[in-house]
Parts: C-alpha cells; sequence; structure tokens
C-alpha cells in the first residue's frame, strides 16, 4: 500500500499516512518528510 500512498497522496483523505509518506511538500503537512515516522 505504500506505493500507492507515495503516487497518489492527494486522493486520500487528509490523513497523517499521505502527508508523511508523501515526497512532495504538502503545505497540509506539518512535517513534508518521505520518512514516516508511524510504522504501517
Amino acid at each position: 500500500m505504500n506505493g500507492i500512498y507515495l503516487l497518489f497522496p492527494f486522493t486520500f483523505p487528509p490523513l497523517p499516512f499521505p502527508l508523511y509518506l508523501s515526497p512532495i511538500p504538502n503545505p497540509q503537512s506539518p512535517i513534508p518528510s518521505p520518512q514516516s515516522p508511524i510504522p504501517i
């Protein structure tokens, strides 16, 4: 599922998962980091 979040981070609701996994700096994400501290 990580690949889907990385490719389509904007198609998911504003949750911590797509925001943290998104390599693109998202203005809605407090920490635009590709490394997710939350284990999935």
